[in-house]
């Protein structure tokens, strides 16, 4: 399992300071569990088509908060409220719509921007994304 996870070759977090896009970050957070989602999402593909995958990338976004939530929230803190679960749904709506411009452009981005502009603005965006999930959940 660690082979087709990706945690042989490298270490729990990828290169995620290099991100350029927040669809681009989540898949170097964790490239371990990034690959397992992935290979996930191929099998989903495979039994009920490609188009079906618009479920399971939600699907995998709200598991994954709800597992944060639980386990981080609940019973560690022990503290109520869902802030991983608002926050894993606020980057939902941005890949989804980071998506959307990519198939509609062709292109990453519509401007040519460098990347350490990118990057910046990826990780802005993120701690916003998160502000507003603790605002929200508490």
């Amino acid at each position: 399992m660690r082979g087709l996870s990706g945690y042989s070759k490298r270490g729990i977090l990828g290169n995620f300071w290099q991100a350029t896009s927040p669809a681009d970050f989540w898949s170097k957070w964790n490239p371990g569990v990034h690959n397992g989602f992935v290979m996930f999402l191929k099998g989903w593909a495979r039994l009920f088509g490609k188009k079906a995958i618009f479920l399971a990338v939600p699907f995998i976004f709200l598991v994954n908060g709800l597992f944060h939530d639980i386990i981080i929230v609940r019973i560690i803190s022990g503290n109520d409220g869902f802030p991983f679960t608002m926050f894993f749904s606020l980057n939902l709506i941005v890949v989804l719509i980071e998506r959307g411009i990519r198939k509609i452009t062709r292109t990453k981005l519509l401007l040519p921007i460098p990347n350490i502009f990118k990057t910046l603005l990826t990780f802005v965006l993120l701690v916003i994304l998160w502000k507003i999930s603790m605002f929200i959940a508490n």
